[in-house]
């Protein structure tokens, strides 16, 4: 699933896959990852913690 969201006035981009949510904010290039399944509240970013997940659906969101 993707998406063009406005976040708080910042154009950015999401995508989900499975229990993975990632957001892309273009005005600093910043990706978020989050594990919808174990924090349904999106509340920790976990990039740096999953590099193969963010990488997976990074690809995902460039390719549409």
């Amino acid at each position: 699933m993707f998406s063009d969201t406005n976040l708080d006035g910042t154009p950015a981009a999401a995508v989900r896959n499975g229990q993975w949510k990632l957001i892309h904010h273009f005005k600093d290039a910043r990706y978020e990852l989050f594990d919808l399944k174990n924090h349904v509240s999106a509340i920790r970013e976990l990039a740096q913690a999953q590099p193969q997940v963010l990488e997976r659906l990074r690809e995902a969101l460039r390719n549409g």
